[in-house]
């Protein structure tokens, strides 16, 4: 086809991923296409492109293409920096969906993930704070241990004056097991359990409206 991104879209749109993963490996710029569409104005659309970029990378690297995925990640980070002009909005979430796909060939990739903040400046710090607890918290799915660094970040965000930002805080942290939890997340849960601003979190398929406070609620019921 001459331009993929209406089918691939499509794909996404209906949820039909097995017909996305069965055409990728015979055209190997499916993941850069991918990469378009987490852009889409339509939110879900943009979030099961990010999805899809973890499978469709997991499927290269089994089919011996590692390499060309690392290459796709250092361009991830190369967007995010000031001499690309921080044009990568979606790349924490895609460097973090990608990596936890395939955590061992990529391991080197997890504390550079975690850390992705550290180094900006003030205004990126506020254009991809949400991107990187969404991604941190991803990580810390299938490796928390080497995640905990990020930690951080998701404290600073329980103090954010943006409920979708204490939120993807919140869900951050309740991604890693109890004991590796932070003790300083006690003081902050008092005050979040009423707290009633509304949250999006994409669940794996769709996008799910939460409440700060429901967040708060499934931690403290699972300390």
């Amino acid at each position: 086809m001459s331009d993929p991104l209406p089918q691939l879209r499509a794909w996404l749109q209906a949820g039909d991923l097995a017909a996305l993963l069965e055409y990728a490996p015979h055209h190997k710029r499916t993941l850069s296409y991918l990469t378009a569409l987490t852009y889409d104005p339509e939110a879900v659309i943009a979030w099961r492109a990010l999805d899809a970029c973890g499978q469709v990378a997991a499927q290269a690297i089994e089919a011996g293409e590692l390499e060309w995925v690392r290459n796709h990640l250092r361009r991830c980070q190369w967007l995010l920096s000031d001499e690309s002009g921080g044009i990568g909005w979606r790349a924490p979430e895609m460097m973090g969906e990608i990596v936890a796909r395939s955590p061992e060939a990529l391991a080197e990739f997890i504390p550079l993930v975690a850390l992705l903040l550290f180094d900006m400046e003030d205004e990126d710090v506020v254009r991809f704070k949400n991107g990187h607890l969404w991604a941190v918290g991803r990580l810390a799915q299938v490796r928390p241990q080497q995640t905990e660094v990020g930690q951080p970040w998701a404290l600073l965000a329980l103090e954010d004056g943006d409920p979708q930002t204490r939120g993807l805080g919140l869900w951050c942290l309740l991604q890693f097991p109890t004991g590796l939890r932070p003790t300083e997340l006690a003081e902050f849960l008092p005050g979040l359990k009423a707290d009633e601003g509304e949250v999006e979190i994409f669940d794996g398929r769709d996008i799910r409206l939460t409440q700060v406070k429901y967040i708060a609620q499934e931690i403290i019921n699972h300390k």
